[in-house]
């Protein structure tokens, strides 16, 4: 094969929402998220931000449980990452609920165009009155 027939796979921007259980140690709770970014790793991924913890009481209780540990990943990887974190967490005790949202492409606006300054009146007539100054001072 070709260079050119060999393609990258595909990578996008994901930003991965996860409750935690509060009665998980902190240790626990490190070794999922260690183990999230082993994962994204392996397949090349880039972590690009790690929030700290943030524990919140929920609204209903997930699992018997009233509190809860949120964090959030945003990082790029293949299209198939998502699917394999699924499937790689589904089973996990730590984790309470979590989802992966594929994050928008950042805008390109197009550079504005200048608009060329409107002249009012009174402003255009000093400018007038100044050129021919400057023309009878020229020709004396």
């Amino acid at each position: 094969m070709d260079e050119l027939s060999v393609r990258e796979p595909r990578r996008r921007d994901y930003e991965l929402a996860a409750v935690l259980s509060a009665s998980a140690t902190d240790e626990e709770r490190d070794t999922f998220i260690a183990k999230l970014q082993r994962l994204i790793a392996d397949v090349e991924g880039e972590l690009i931000e790690l929030s700290p913890p943030k524990p919140y009481a929920l609204a209903y209780p997930i699992r018997k449980e009233r509190q809860g540990v949120f964090r959030t990943l945003i990082f790029r990887g293949p299209t198939e990452l998502p699917e394999r974190i699924a499937e790689t967490v589904r089973h996990d005790t730590t984790l309470l609920r979590h989802f992966v949202i594929e994050r928008p492409k950042p805008r390109r606006t197009p550079p504005s165009r200048r608009k060329t300054p409107v002249i009012s009146a009174t402003e255009e007539q000093r400018m007038e009155e100044q050129i021919e100054a400057a023309l009878k001072e020229s020709a004396s």
